[in-house]
């Protein structure tokens, strides 16, 4: 059995990230969108990527992952304190208005994203790659999507609010966690397995989805031992519990 301790469920956070019909959100797609944009006009490619070294594609970004949505142009504009790079970030999601959808975006297509390999999975993460999309009109970036198996197969997908400018990725146990609905709004007590699919856009392309991956569940860690109680002290003037105890274990490889 496989729980997610402590999480409470981030439905605003989902909203923002899936908009109910398998596609990513708005929010997102404008994130993503305005990274490729970044890429394209200040980013540094080397042979297959293209990376944000630069002062003026930081600058870029700041736009892009700004924490609320700008009402206007003026208020992005405002945040930039005078950055060319950020100006032209503002001007260009100002401009991504003129599309009709945000995930058809012009309409034009890149390459399929390759099968995806796990190169490392573990009870604290999972790592995927993929083959490079390679494309002449603009920079490629990357979404994950994640689709519950089993029981919670009726949810999602979700993607995580990250955009990836590269073709790989370290996704932690948090990632999907985030999603998975607390013990109270589950049917059975059944172990929850993934299913992870890429899906990549430039700055103006349609979206356009790998194939799904096999379903991967992540591997139960070994318990903990050598519990020990190392104190357990009276407090009489706690609000709560009046029993304060300290414990420690020796935590499970890997």
């Amino acid at each position: 059995m496989r729980l997610c301790v402590g999480f409470m469920l981030l439905l605003w956070i989902c909203s923002l990230c899936y908009n109910g019909e398998g596609v990513p959100g708005d929010s997102i797609l404008r994130k993503a969108r305005c990274y490729a944009n970044c890429l394209t006009r200040n980013g540094v490619k080397n042979e297959s990527e293209t990376s944000c070294l630069t002062q003026a594609c930081k600058e870029c970004l700041a736009p892009c992952n700004a924490k609320r949505t700008f009402p206007d142009e003026n208020s992005c504009k405002a945040s930039c304190s005078n950055a060319n790079s950020c100006l032209d970030s503002c001007e260009f999601l100002t401009w991504l208005k003129n599309f009709q959808s945000l995930s058809n975006g012009d309409g034009s297509l890149l390459p399929v994203p390759g099968p995806l390999n796990v190169t490392i999975l573990n009870f604290t993460s999972l790592s995927l790659q993929w083959s490079h999309v390679l494309n002449s009109n603009g920079t490629p970036v990357y979404l994950v999507e994640i689709t519950f198996d089993g029981e919670e197969s009726r949810l999602g997908p979700f993607y995580p609010n990250q955009v990836i400018v590269e073709s790989k990725v370290m996704l932690t146990f948090n990632h999907p966690c985030n999603f998975t609905p607390d013990i109270n709004q589950r049917a059975e007590f059944k172990d929850i397995n993934y299913s992870f699919r890429v899906a990549v856009l430039t700055e103006n392309s349609s979206l356009s989805y790998g194939i799904k991956s096999n379903s991967i569940a992540f591997p139960e860690p070994d318990p903990v031992t050598n519990v020990t109680l190392d104190s357990l002290v009276y407090v009489g003037n706690h609000d709560g519990n009046k029993l304060l105890m300290t414990s420690s274990w020796k935590a499970p490889k890997g």
